[in-house]
């Protein structure tokens, strides 16, 4: 089985069960997900992406810090059979747009400004400013 059947498996089975637990987020305490949360959020952020143009086998470079964010969007990426290049969002920028070109990613998920990786043909999704339109889908 999938890690994606693996993880909607536990969502239908135990939907309050931690799922993801992140140290360290915020004013010092922890971040948790249960596998009800993780599913639903992946499936409004592979909705989303979608809706924004990108497309089953798409390169789509994740530039997200670690924890729960980066979890569902790894989730949603493998649910809509889209490829997953990660970029650790504090690398020098000109090494990130270089990852962009050079893996020929349509699509950015990043939070913040998300600036350094606009260019011809790059669509740049920013999960924290999207958040209310994803989680509406």
């Amino acid at each position: 089985m999938s890690i994606c059947g693996l993880i909607e498996q536990q969502a239908k089975a135990r939907p309050g069960a931690t799922a993801v637990v992140y140290p360290g987020c915020g004013d010092g305490g922890e971040a948790r997900l249960t596998y009800g949360e993780l599913s639903t959020a992946a499936n409004r952020l592979a909705a989303h992406l979608r809706a924004r143009g990108a497309g089953r086998g798409e390169r789509v470079v994740v530039s997200l810090r670690p924890g729960p964010r980066m979890v569902t969007a790894f989730l949603a990426l493998a649910r809509a059979g889209m490829v997953c290049v990660p970029v650790d969002p504090s690398a020098p920028a000109g090494w990130r747009r270089a990852v962009v070109r050079d893996s020929a990613a349509r699509t950015v998920l990043t939070e913040g400004d998300g600036a350094q990786y606009s260019g011809p043909g790059v669509r740049v999704v920013r999960v924290d400013a999207e958040a209310a339109e994803i989680a509406g889908r």
